[in-house]
């Protein structure tokens, strides 16, 4: 490690250190202290990107940066002697470093640590928050993507009166996973600001219904892992300012129809279509982003219908079925889903989704009989399970007695999956469907 080789600057260098450790632990701004030298200070910030890593703590050398850090948000600025560290990133609680590197802090400077990836794999993105300013009228924005799961995105930003994407071009495009853009300058004003897909304007990703961009102000957004496979939340990074977390307000939805097999069913949400067109019979529509809240779901199948209070939870992915219930009547009930990919990548990940209303509990096997989901009630579905990708028999079957299989499928290496069993005194139909 790089060290002044003056024993007279060493000491002072670290006087100032403990002065500024101790004047941070009492809530005082060190660089606005006097304290020694402390006008010279360099700052710097950490930001918790991951997927899965609740708590996040990092150190300069053997100093703390920022303890307990949580998901989708930022530290204050800490406080340091302008030198050549050893930065080091851990989960909170842990005893070792996940990640390590090499960090020079200069006079005066800001720099902001970006942690990206998960528990087993974390990388981080450090900048210095010295871009220059744009030109008057003008604001400087640009995104950090921090999803995990290989996908591009794109930044429109739009008049806070825009409720479609048709008509715009992306200001930011191709975002490419765990990349920074260039920034972009944007006339100052008030906009709405929407992340969709690289390419698709109907994949959107986050959303945030008016954001402000200051006369010369300049912005980083970093895209954070939700609990949804898709959707991000935003961690606002103005140079040299407090960061914010723009939360995700949009829920990921699919809905099935289990109640009947040549009944079709059509869902609603607050009395509007929730997709496109009616779902036939043991059907599976695809994902739609809904407004997360209480929100009130029906589904209307052969001139009957139900509705149901549900908490669609914000940043999440969600199914929503049609389904009977013990004494054959419509009901609905909803399932959370996980569609981030198994750890390794030579594995898929699949769960079992019994909605068989009345063949009893189900279990899945592959592979001749190894066991995947063990015996999982009607109206629910087990937890997931990671098994080595390949071309498999998959078979399900109830305790009542009946099972389907689906010969020769191949599930791919990262991929998730969910089986449904659809039936009503016994399984009459089995759905294997990717996730993601």
């Amino acid at each position: 490690m790089k060290r002044p080789s003056s024993l007279a600057h060493d000491t002072a260098a670290l006087s100032r250190r403990h002065c500024l450790l101790a004047l941070t632990s009492l809530g005082a701004s060190p660089w606005l202290t006097a304290c020694g030298a402390s006008d010279g200070s360099a700052k710097i910030r950490l930001v918790n990107a991951t997927q899965g890593v609740t708590q996040l703590s990092a150190y300069l050398d053997t100093d703390t940066l920022a303890s307990a850090v949580t998901a989708a948000a930022a530290s204050s600025y800490h406080g340091a002697d302008p030198d050549t560290y050893t930065l080091g990133v851990r989960s909170t609680g842990s005893a070792v470093n996940s990640v390590e590197a090499s960090l020079t802090l200069a006079k005066d400077s800001y720099t902001t640590v970006v942690t990206m990836g998960t528990q087993s794999s974390l990388t981080t993105t450090v900048y210095t928050e010295s871009e220059s300013s744009p030109s008057s009228g003008y604001a400087k924005l640009r995104l950090i993507n921090g999803l995990q799961i290989g996908d591009a995105v794109d930044v429109y930003v739009t008049s806070t009166t825009t409720t479609a994407l048709s008509s715009e071009t992306a200001a930011i495009s191709n975002v490419t996973e765990s990349s920074t853009s260039a920034f972009r300058s944007i006339t100052k004003g008030t906009y709405s600001l929407w992340v969709t897909g690289y390419g698709d304007k109907t994949d959107l990703r986050a959303y945030v219904a008016s954001i402000t961009l200051a006369d010369q102000g300049i912005e980083t957004l970093v895209l954070a892992p939700t609990h949804s496979a898709k959707l991000a939340d935003i961690v606002r990074l103005p140079q040299q300012n407090t960061a914010t977390t723009l939360a995700n307000t949009l829920t990921r939805v699919r809905f099935v129809n289990a109640a009947a097999s040549g009944t079709a069913a059509t869902p609603a949400v607050d009395g509007s279509a929730a997709t496109s067109s009616a779902i036939g019979g043991y059907g599976v529509s695809s994902y739609v982003q809904l407004t997360a809240g209480t929100r009130t779901v029906a589904f209307t199948a052969g001139g009957s219908s139900v509705s149901s209070s549900l908490t669609l939870s914000a940043g999440y992915d969600m199914t929503c079925a049609l389904v009977l219930d013990s004494a054959g009547n419509l009901a609905i009930v909803s399932l959370t889903d996980d569609n981030f990919p198994a750890t390794s990548s030579t594995k898929s990940k699949i769960r079992l989704v019994n909605l068989a209303s009345a063949a009893g509990s189900a279990q899945l096997t592959y592979n001749g009989g190894s066991l995947l989901s063990d015996y999982t009630a009607a109206r629910s579905a087990s937890s997931y399970t990671s098994f080595t990708a390949g071309e498999y028999d998959f078979v399900v079957s109830a305790s009542g007695g009946s099972s389907l299989t689906q010969a020769s499928y191949t599930s791919a290496a990262q991929a998730v999956y969910s089986a449904f069993a659809f039936g009503s005194s016994a399984i009459s139909k089995f759905t294997l469907l990717q996730d993601q």
